[in-house]
Parts: structure tokens; sequence; C-alpha cells
């Protein structure tokens, strides 16, 4: 940085500080407050750094090995996180749910048709015209709806 204690204020050093530390790789975010002070300029520098990371491994490699993948990636234990390891993830994994449902989708197409349905058993009953009830049917209808759970004197 060359903006430094005791240094003349020149707004054109703020513009070249902030832009070797976003150059770094180091920061997310640099914001420059000036205070004034008698005939000085107090000046404070507020840096959110990126975050570091602890140790990098990788799970599931079958195919690569982890010398290969680990240069692939460029991330180092201790280094911070850049924006180019970022959510890099996250493209995979939504390409890989795109594709499992297709599969899904593939397979209930293909086999949807011989998988057990409902039968008829379940359907609503149709309306049939009934013959007026003389009282022998009545009765024997009386004693079949209590059979069948119903309240035979319930009113429809």
């Amino acid at each position: 940085m060359t903006s430094k204690a005791g240094t003349k204020y020149r707004a054109e050093n703020l513009d070249t500080d902030i832009k070797s530390l976003y150059e770094s790789g180091l920061v997310d975010d640099v914001r420059f407050l000036a205070e004034p002070i008698g005939d000085s300029v107090k000046l404070i520098a507020e840096v959110t750094t990126r975050p570091g990371l602890g140790g990098v491994g990788f799970v599931g490699n079958a195919i690569f090995s982890d010398q290969k993948l680990a240069k692939e990636s460029k991330m180092k234990a201790g280094g911070a996180l850049s924006d180019d390891s970022r959510g890099t993830v996250w493209p995979y994994a939504c390409a890989a749910g795109g594709l499992l449902l297709a599969a899904a989708g593939a397979l209930v197409a293909a086999r949807g048709r011989r998988w057990a349905a409902l039968s008829q058993r379940y359907d609503a009953p149709a309306v049939r015209e009934q013959a007026p009830p003389t009282p022998e049917r009545a009765e024997r209808e009386l004693w079949e709806s209590l059979d069948r759970g119903e309240d035979p004197t319930g009113r429809p």
C-alpha cells in the first residue's frame, strides 16, 4: 500500500491501494474512511478478508488421484478461498439432480403402464333405478344396511 502514516493524503493513492488489495485475491471488500483531525487526516482502512481454507480434501474420487485434483483446483490449505473456487459445486449438483429427474421420468414412462392401479371397486357406485320396495325387500335392505355399518333410520 502506498498510503502510510506520515505521508501526504492523495486520492489517487487510495485508488492504487484499493486496486492492489483486490488484485492480491485475499480481500472481499475494502473501504477507506477519512477523518479530519486539525490540519491532517486520519485514514482508516476497513478490509474484509476472504475466508481461509483450513484443509483441502477430496471424497469419492475414483478416477483421478488426489494430487491431480489438488493441482487442478488450485486450492491449498491456508490459502484464501478465491472467486474461482467458490460455488463451483452447485452447477454440478444441479446437473446431477436434473439427470436424476430425467432418469426417473424415463422410468415412469417406460414402466408406468405395468404398475398396479386402483380397481373399479373404489369407483363411486353408479346410480341405478330401483323398483319400489316391497315389505320383504325393505326389511332385507334394512338388515343389509346394518351389516354395512350404516344407520337404517338415517334420512338422506
